[in-house]
């Protein structure tokens, strides 16, 4: 893999985490298993990463997406784009950025920064994409869902170049 395939790539993971800040590294610790029936596609033993490939990674993440799907769908989360949210989505854009790298056996700061920059785009992306199609009677639901589709595809298309 050449190192503009690999920041690419960065770009693709950290706009699913911009859209939905635990999809990205939901996906990447399930393909990061070892073993039926799980992919192994990310090898990260033996890096700082390897904590990824875990069962207990595994499951923590992805009940966290799971609960972020739902969450988003309800009136009491605050907005993507402020402060605390938008950090977030960076530093685990940055994460899954990082895992790429290290499972393409490639340095991990670049490409870290690139993700966790396009997740702020994604994240800054997704909020007034769908604020502008809610503001035309366009219910929230659908396109929300629609999203969680976006974001999910993405991480799953970025994962599946390895």
């Amino acid at each position: 893999m050449t190192e503009t395939i690999l920041f690419l790539i960065c770009i693709v993971i950290g706009g699913a985490s911009g859209l939905r800040s635990m999809t990205g590294i939901a996906v990447v610790t399930i393909v990061a298993q070892r073993g039926w029936p799980h992919l192994g596609w990310l090898h990260l033993g033996g890096t700082g990463l390897s904590f990824l490939g875990t069962p207990i990674a595994m499951y923590l993440f992805v009940v966290l997406a799971i609960g972020e799907l739902i969450a988003d769908k309800t009136a009491f989360v605050p907005p993507r784009i402020q402060a605390p949210s938008l950090g977030g989505r960076f530093v685990l854009g940055a994460l899954c950025g990082s895992a790429l790298a290290l499972a393409a056996g490639m340095p991990w700061v670049f490409p870290a920064v690139v993700a966790g920059a396009a997740a702020v785009v994604g994240s800054y992306a997704g909020y007034w994409l769908r604020r502008t199609i809610t503001s035309h009677g366009v219910k929230d639901l659908p396109i929300a869902l629609l999203e969680d589709a976006t974001a999910i595809l993405l991480a799953l298309f970025a994962v599946s170049r390895f």
